[in-house]
């Protein structure tokens, strides 16, 4: 039995997407669209576990990292550096439509386009990219199938709006409120009541299909996916979970919830959802932020590392928790990583907590720090996204920042064409976005 089948131990974030230059002579490789790099023309960036990506403004997404797996979805494997098989710089998603939602998991990826449709790509195991089979090519990983271009996701051809992807899973949702799943369901990821699936084949608890999740009211207005649950926000401001939760990631400890199930003590003041690898948080009305699952490393940023003893010498908390922010620091933003997070402040300051051993806080190296803390040297920013031991910001003036480090590969920091190696936390170079 796989991890996927008990506790999953790896990462996620809450999403991603990237830009690159013309400097790539790779065969297969697709080349820059033709302009002057400017620093103005990504909307957001987004992270997983192993790439990030960026929307730009005219609609298109970029990525870059880990492509093992097929996870840039550029229609080919692997790329120059990490022993061919990643790419340092920013390349177009093979998409053919305006994005309107855009999410990275754990080696794979999923769009939502203007006319409704939902595209998945990278890997394909446990059916998690929802094109109806668990097919593809090797990956270069030696591990299961991928495919490196976008594929459709059946039964979502019209009246998507927003996507969501997971470790294993991914989930979207629809103009009418309706939320859709398919992938792995070990852990009851599907939101179908069953720790089962079907049409993968194989005898995995799998659907590689989407189906719609039950026991959800139809008026949701955003999703977000960790590393094995899912947790979507109603009109009401209320706050669903479903999926694993032996770290109390749905608000309670279980071996999984296969059935949405009401965070009650969050109340019904909810008007901003976000996911990490195994904790969850959402901002309220009254501008405090709520945190509740894993703890171990100080996420959920109440001022501890502590909790309940959930997963061996893991602790965290199914109660939501209030994080500590600073006097007089409102957040208007989250984004949740593998085990940190991160806010925006209402002045456009950027505060970041927990795991900091890779730099991901932006600053030298840490092991932790459960109390939010200012990123220094980033300066206002407009939105920010959290990785696996990975951080990136748009600042105001339009540049993209990471920091941090993801895995074994080194973040794309671009400068006169030579690309950096780690960061050690300090806000490096911009990525290098290249604007029509």
């Amino acid at each position: 039995m796989t991890d996927h089948h008990i506790a999953a131990l790896l990462v996620l974030a809450c999403a991603g997407c990237g830009a690159r230059t013309g400097l790539w002579e790779d065969a297969g490789t697709v080349p820059a669209e033709a302009g002057t790099p400017q620093a103005t023309c990504a909307t957001s960036v987004l992270a997983g576990q192993d790439s990030v990506c960026v929307q730009r403004t005219d609609g298109t997404a970029w990525c870059w990292g880990h492509n093992a797996e097929g996870q840039l979805g550029i229609g080919v494997l692997g790329g120059t550096e990490c022993k061919q098989k990643c790419s340092p710089f920013p390349q177009r998603v093979l998409l053919n439509g305006a994005v309107i939602s855009l999410s990275a998991g754990e080696s794979s990826g999923c769009a939502a386009l203007s006319d409704g449709t939902a595209w998945c790509w990278g890997d394909n195991q446990w059916g998690k990219l929802g094109d109806g089979t668990t097919e593809g090519v090797p990956c270069l990983n030696g591990k299961g199938v991928c495919r490196p271009a976008p594929v459709p996701v059946k039964n979502l051809s019209e009246g998507v709006v927003e996507v969501a992807t997971g470790g294993s899973h991914a989930c979207a949702r629809k103009a009418d409120g309706s939320v859709w799943c398919w992938g792995l369901n070990a852990n009851g990821e599907l939101g179908d009541g069953s720790l089962f699936g079907n049409g993968c084949g194989n005898g995995e608890p799998c659907r590689p299909f989407a189906d719609k999740v039950l026991g959800l009211p139809d008026d949701c207005v955003q999703l977000a996916a960790g590393r094995d649950h899912t947790c979507a926000r109603t009109s009401d401001g209320s706050v669903y979970c479903w999926g694993q939760s032996i770290r109390g990631q749905c608000g309670k400890l279980a071996l999984a919830v296969p059935t949405p199930t009401l965070i009650e003590a969050l109340g019904k003041d909810a008007i901003e959802l976000a996911a990490g690898e195994s904790h969850s948080c959402v901002r309220k009305a009254d501008g405090t932020m709520w945190c509740w699952g894993a703890n171990t490393k100080g996420q959920l940023g109440d001022g501890t590392a502590q909790g309940t003893l959930c997963t061996g010498p893991e602790v965290c908390s199914p109660q939501p928790l209030m994080v500590k922010a600073a006097a007089q620091t409102t957040f208007d933003a989250m984004a949740l990583g593998a085990s940190h997070s991160c806010a925006r402040a209402k002045d456009e300051t950027l505060w970041c907590w927990g795991d900091g051993e890779k730099g991901e806080l932006g600053r030298p190296p840490l092991p932790q720090d459960p109390v939010p803390s200012l990123v220094p040297s980033i300066g206002p920013v407009l939105q920010a996204t959290a990785g696996n031991e990975l951080t990136c910001a748009i600042k105001v003036n339009g540049t993209v920042w990471c920091w941090g480090l993801a895995n074994d590969w080194p973040p794309p920091i671009q400068d006169a064409g030579v690309t950096t190696g780690l960061f050690h936390g300090i806000p490096a170079q911009e990525v290098k976005i290249p604007c029509p």
